[in-house]
């Protein structure tokens, strides 16, 4: 029962406490802890200052901001597959779209109820079938001029704060394309954690989404076999 309630939370921005009553003390004492305003995070060990300012939105009650969503905007060669995370679909269709969904798809905006410092998704992208038929076709074996074509992404995201103020922040990054035939171009950038979280996720997403049909097991397997056959 807890399990299918899962959606409730993520659409909502609610949380669930599993409680024999209201007046368990497990229940109080989580709701005490929601609503206390939050600790501002201890500076950074080394003694250097911080890579961001604390907001103080998010030490306020609650600690989180409303309202928010989250558009992301890709280069030509890009195509966006989906979401995994507490979203929804706000169905923005466009050429930015993939045909192939993750999650949340068919979209390149979703709504979030809510969002907080430790809010976490993760996006699914892939190569536009026109690009990667002209990167196969590169004798040079590097796209662009001088094998440095890059690409962009951009993450739009918008809340409102617990004084009512609007917030947009924009954050755009650039990648280079590669070939693939040196991988030390991409194992320098490969985060590892990283990688294994959103793996966890896309698993969690598949046994929910197929249920029976899907095995987790033999997926994973499959998985770390294509990635140590490629990368050794």
């Amino acid at each position: 029962g807890l399990s299918e309630m899962k959606p409730l939370c993520e659409c909502t921005g609610g949380m669930s406490v599993l409680a024999e009553s209201y007046t368990h003390d497990v229940f109080k004492k989580s709701l005490k802890l929601l609503l206390s305003p939050r600790a501002a995070p201890p500076p950074p060990a080394d003694g250097s200052a911080p890579a961001a300012p604390q907001d103080a939105s998010y030490t306020a009650p609650l600690g989180q901001r409303t309202n928010a969503s989250l558009e992301v905007l890709v280069s030509r060669d890009v195509k966006v597959s989906g979401c995994l995370g507490p979203v929804d679909s706000l169905g923005k269709k466009g050429p930015m779209v993939s045909d192939t969904v993750v999650g949340h798809g068919g979209t390149t905006h979703w709504r979030m109820s809510s969002v907080a410092e430790d809010t976490t998704l993760a996006l699914f992208f892939d190569i536009a079938a026109e690009s990667g038929q002209a990167r196969q076709g590169d004798p040079t074996g590097a796209y662009g001029q001088g094998g440095s074509e890059q690409f962009f992404l951009q993450f739009i995201t918008r809340s409102v704060t617990s004084t009512g103020e609007h917030r947009m922040r924009a954050t755009t990054i650039t990648r280079r394309w590669v070939d693939g035939t040196d991988l030390r171009d991409m194992t320098s950038g490969f985060d590892q954690e990283a990688a294994a979280v959103v793996m966890a996720r896309l698993a969690a997403a598949k046994m929910e989404a197929e249920e029976a049909e899907f095995d987790a097991t033999r997926w994973l397997d499959r998985s770390l076999i294509r990635m140590c056959s490629r990368f050794g």
